[in-house]
């Protein structure tokens, strides 16, 4: 279910990177490519981070409910998780093309308090959340470890 990290990046910013690249003549073309490599490209990266944390949550409650981890953590359940969050990026991916009509010639216009919203609740907090839960993951690893030694 969390297996798609890298797919989304390699079919869709890496192509608009390509056009971006290109000589292309039309305004318009070049619009709808500049907009759609920033989108592509925030989408993909925030995705990541997301699914990031859904995987250090996944393993941190596969670690502190071991005897129930498959009663909790069903199928249904983590792909529903998958889906809100990737909701959630899309949502808050899709703010900076709010007011539609830009007179820059990019239409993707990101706020300082857009950006500084994604990078610590979507980046920042995440990484934290994860590094966390790996040390306690660690540290409950090697309690089971030194029972099973003793």
């Amino acid at each position: 279910v969390y297996g798609w990290r890298d797919e989304p990046y390699g079919c869709f910013v890496i192509p608009f990177y390509a056009a971006k690249k290109s000589k292309i003549d039309s305004i318009e073309s070049k619009k709808f490519i500049c907009d759609g490599f920033r989108f592509s490209y925030m989408i993909t990266f925030y995705g990541a981070c997301i699914n990031v944390l859904l995987i250090g949550g996944d393993r941190l409650l596969a670690i502190r409910l071991m005897t129930s981890y498959k009663l909790v953590v069903t199928r249904r359940r983590a792909i529903i998780a998958t889906i809100s969050l990737w909701t959630y990026v899309l949502v808050l991916c899709l703010i900076p093309f709010v007011p539609p009509e830009s007179e820059k010639f990019c239409r993707y216009n990101q706020q300082d308090e857009w950006t500084t919203f994604m990078l610590f609740f979507n980046t920042l907090l995440p990484y934290i959340f994860v590094i966390v839960s790996y040390m306690y993951i660690t540290v409950k690893l090697d309690e089971i470890q030194q029972k099973t030694q003793a």
